[in-house]
């Protein structure tokens, strides 16, 4: 394999004369085979890193004895190993979500009625989706007004004799509108 998908456009464009609907959704289908290899592979390497690093930390006992006498801190060592498995788990699993999302994409597009058209424009903004990389959530202050209802306060009981005035009523504030976007249909009936 080895070829990435800006390789295979460029191929795909020399060759394209006039191509029916099954050799488009063929190169379509090729596109995003490209990017589900390359995840299935980062996947593959990140899950065997893991797994030696798992095994490095629970033998740590053993490891120690030995690396206490070559004279490095064993608490360190076994800081950065737990750190780096932890590293490696996280990104198998990021590179798995991506892998699993390719293929089912790769389904849709075996067995979708949609034209190619279409199915082409829905494949691209659920590959731009997919190809973001990693994100970090921004830290978000809870103000009024942006999603955020103030908490029900609880009644105070009125004293003996004193007239009770009515409380203005809170109301939530109003959600944003989320767009439609347009969806691949799912193959299963």
């Amino acid at each position: 394999m080895g070829e990435t998908s800006g390789d295979f456009l460029i191929r795909y464009l020399q060759k394209r004369q006039s191509l029916d609907e099954d050799a488009l959704r063929m190169a379509l289908a090729q596109d995003v085979h490209i990017k589900q290899w390359s995840y299935g592979w980062l996947n593959k390497v990140f899950f065997v890193l893991a797994m030696l690093l798992s095994v490095a930390v629970m033998v740590w006992p053993l490891l120690a004895v030995t690396i206490n006498a070559r004279g490095v801190d064993a608490a360190v060592a076994q800081t950065v190993v737990t750190a780096l498995d932890g590293f490696a788990i996280y990104f198998y699993q990021f590179y798995k979500k991506r892998q699993v999302l390719t293929e089912n994409l790769l389904r849709r597009i075996v067995f979708s009625d949609m034209p190619v058209a279409r199915l082409a424009d829905a494949v691209i903004e659920e590959m731009s989706r997919i190809d973001q990389g990693f994100g970090f959530p921004a830290g978000k202050k809870d103000t009024p007004g942006e999603g955020h209802s103030p908490t029900p306060q609880k009644p105070r009981s009125p004293k003996p004799g004193a007239v009770q005035a009515s409380s203005p009523r809170v109301r939530p504030a109003p959600r944003k509108m989320v767009p439609v976007r347009e969806t691949l249909p799912d193959p299963q009936p």
